[in-house]
């Protein structure tokens, strides 16, 4: 199952990063949220941080520091967390931080496999790779996400959920690599010419969309509409 995941965190004062919050949804192939894993974490008593670090949203400065351990904290969201479960990370920083949390306060558990989400919406969004957050892309898609605060990790999970089923994205896109790899995995510039696509191998037609035309090597034949791919 795929987890969308964030995590927010700090640095003591000889800059070693520790974690304040971690959030995640486990979701069905439609989106929608089936279980969720949220939770503050106390930061290192060494230094007394501002209170408007960005890190510290979603709860008082006192709830912070009255919450779990991070080892606690870890070890709740691999119990929580099943072993085949796909991590899903909108920004590779955020995945390398949670590898390297796990490592000191994982308890020895290997990092569940992950995905960077934003190589592969950007790709399907035909956007230059920058750092456009899912807030900038729900505004965009004009969801409503007034409620929610940025770097509020259960929050910020939520808006990517959001924006992922707005965009009906397709979870099958997912096995294939991303843009940032040398493969770009939809849309393709070679089928943006064609509604449908015969395949001679297979006998089958497929959609412009279709995840099986990432494989370039598949000599197609394109068709403006299905009518006319159907008489071939």
């Amino acid at each position: 199952m795929y987890v969308i995941c964030d995590i927010e965190w700090v640095t003591n004062l000889k800059c070693k990063p520790f974690p304040t919050q971690i959030a995640a949804i486990k979701v069905n192939k439609k989106w929608n949220i089936i279980s969720s894993f949220s939770s503050l974490i106390c930061p290192p008593m060494e230094r007394k941080y501002t209170k408007n670090n960005v890190a510290f949203t979603g709860g008082d400065y006192s709830d912070f520091y009255s919450a779990k351990s991070a080892q606690e904290v870890f070890k709740s969201f691999y119990q929580w967390l099943d072993e085949d479960d796909i991590l899903l990370w909108w920004f590779e920083n955020s995945d390398k931080m949670f590898r390297s949390f796990s490592t000191a306060y994982g308890q020895g558990r290997e990092p569940n496999e992950s995905v960077i989400l934003c190589d592969y919406i950007l790709s399907y969004l035909k956007e230059e790779f920058c750092l456009i957050n899912q807030y900038t892309l729900a505004d965009r898609f004009q969801i409503d996400i007034t409620r929610f605060e940025k770097h509020y990790a259960i929050h910020d999970a939520i808006v990517i959920c959001y924006v992922l089923r707005e965009l009906k994205y397709p979870q099958d896109l997912l096995q294939f690599s991303s843009r940032l790899s040398g493969i770009l995995p939809y849309p393709i510039e070679r089928f943006s010419n064609f509604q449908y696509y015969y395949d001679p191998r297979t006998n089958l037609i497929h959609d412009n969309k279709c995840c099986e035309l990432i494989d370039v090597s598949i000599k197609t034949i394109g068709y403006p509409n299905f009518e006319k791919a159907i008489r071939k």
